[in-house]
C-alpha cells in the first residue's frame, strides 16, 4: 500500500492490533465503548485520551471497505482526542504520533483535504520521532520515511519530499531500531525496489514474509494488506 497516494500513508505507520471490530456501520467495539463510558463518568488522564485515539483509529483499519464518511467520522475523532492528549502532556510521545497517524486519515478520507496540515502532520511526526524514536516499532522513523517517500514535492509537500538519503536514512534506523517487525522490511523493500535495487529489495520482501507469519497479533485486514504488498513485491522482483 505504499505505492498509494499520500493521503493513504498513515495507515502504514501502525499495524493495528487485533480488536472486536466486526459490527457493520462502523459501530464502536466494546473495549473503545468502555473508554468512552470513562471519559464520561468523569476520568479523563492522558493516557486515556491517547487510548481513545489509538481506539478509533482501529476502528478506521478494521474496515477497509466501509464507506469514507464513516471511516472519515472516526479519524477526525481520533484526531481530537489525540490533540487533547497533547494538551494534557506535551512531553507524551502517543499524543504526538496518534496525531500524525489521525491527521494523514483525515487527509486520505476527506473530499477536499486541507494540504496545509501536512505541515503539522511532519511536525506532530518529528515530535514523537524526538521523544521516543522507538515507540510502535520505529513508527515515528515509519512514518517520516512513508510521508518524504510520497508527499508532493515542495512548497506543497515537505522539504524533504523525495529525498532519496534522508528516507533511507529513516528506513535504516527504524531497522536498527526494529528489525524484528515486518513493516520495516517491507517499507524498506519497496524504497528499494523503486530505486532499482532488487537484490536488496528482494532480501528484505523475504524477511518481511517471514516476520509476517510470527507478528504479534493484527487486525486481519493489516495481515491481509501486507501479505498482499509482500507477494506484490516478490513476484515483480522474481519476474
Amino acid at each position: 500500500m505504499r505505492r498509494a497516494p499520500l493521503l493513504a500513508l498513515a495507515a502504514l505507520c501502525l499495524a493495528p492490533l487485533a480488536t472486536g471490530c466486526t459490527s457493520p456501520g462502523l459501530a464502536a467495539p466494546p473495549g473503545l465503548v468502555a473508554l468512552e463510558n470513562r471519559l464520561e463518568q468523569g476520568e479523563d488522564d492522558y493516557e486515556l485520551r491517547w487510548q481513545l485515539s489509538s481506539g478509533c483509529l482501529d476502528v478506521v483499519d478494521a474496515h477497509p471497505g466501509a464507506a469514507d464518511r464513516d471511516r472519515l467520522a472516526y479519524a477526525r475523532k481520533a484526531l481530537e482526542y489525540a490533540r487533547s492528549a497533547i494538551e494534557q502532556d506535551e512531553e507524551g510521545v502517543e499524543g504526538h504520533f496518534y496525531c500524525a497517524i489521525a491527521l494523514g486519515r483525515v487527509l486520505e478520507f476527506e473530499f477536499l483535504p486541507d494540504l496545509d496540515q501536512i505541515g503539522e502532520l511532519e511536525s506532530e511526526a518529528e515530535r514523537a520521532r524526538e521523544l521516543d524514536s522507538t515507540y510502535e516499532h520505529g513508527g515515528p522513523l515509519r512514518f517520516l520515511a512513508l510521508l518524504y517517500m510520497n508527499a508532493p514535492p515542495w512548497p506543497i509537500g515537505p522539504e524533504l519530499a523525495g529525498e532519496e538519503e534522508e528516507i533511507e536514512a529513516l528506513w535504516e534506523e527504524a531497522l536498527l531500531l526494529a528489525s524484528g517487525w515486518v513493516e520495516n522490511h517491507l517499507g524498506f523493500a519497496e524504497f528499494l525496489a523503486e530505486e532499482e535495487r532488487d537484490a536488496e529489495a528482494l532480501a528484505h520482501a523475504r524477511q518481511a514474509k517471514a516476520l509476517l507469519a510470527t507478528a504479534e497479533p493484527l487486525l486481519p485486514a493489516a495481515r491481509e494488506d501486507m501479505r498482499r504488498r509482500i507477494q506484490a513485491l516478490l513476484d515483480s522482483l522474481s519476474s
